[in-house]
């Protein structure tokens, strides 16, 4: 696909969002991007002057971090973009595995394990963020949200300020304000 055709599309996208919800997206998760396609979404972001907060097209990483942007590596006042990584890992596509049967039982002890071993691993000095990726035509099953109801349970049963069960747009502002942008850092 030529560029101009995928910033149209961008740009479709941003006005659809727009027309349902009455604001643009403050970020961004495409799931099958091509080469340029970051660089893209940046670019119609800019152009619209709408301000991008964040981008998910990465599967790197337990945090958040900041890349740096080809357009900017000129520019006195460089913005940077942050990446907020996201998962096939914690994800109820393994309800879709051609491998054979996933059972909710399975789906909630997963999500705890991965829970349990990421809060280990903050109390042990490094911070962790745990993604789960949802749809609403899988999880959204009667047999398949029990599983996400219990772990909902699970993580309210922890102590006060021990969990933040948030949005990606309330980690981007977090995470922005205590680690900006730092030119040529992650």
């Amino acid at each position: 696909m030529e560029p101009e055709l995928e910033k149209e599309y961008i740009r479709r996208q941003l006005k659809s969002v727009k027309e349902l919800t009455g604001e643009y997206p403050c970020g961004w998760y495409y799931g099958r991007l091509s080469p340029r396609s970051r660089a893209l979404v940046w670019e119609v972001y800019k152009e619209q002057g709408i301000p991008l907060l964040w981008e998910s097209d990465a599967y790197c990483d337990d945090l958040p971090y900041w890349v740096d942007v080809p357009a900017e590596k000129d520019a006195e006042k460089a913005e940077g973009m942050l990446m907020i990584p996201y998962t096939y890992d914690n994800n109820d596509l393994k309800f879709h595995s051609t491998t054979g049967t996933f059972s909710p039982q399975a789906f909630f002890e997963y999500l705890q394990s991965a829970f349990d071993v990421l809060l280990a691993e903050g109390y042990a000095g490094t911070p962790k963020m745990m993604t789960i990726g949802l749809h609403c035509r899988i999880i959204g099953k009667p047999g398949r949200f029990m599983a996400l109801k219990r772990f909902v349970e699970y993580l309210s049963s922890r102590p006060d300020g021990e969990v933040w069960v948030t949005r990606r747009d309330e980690i981007a502002k977090h995470w922005r304000k205590q680690y900006p942008y730092q030119k040529g850092k992650r």
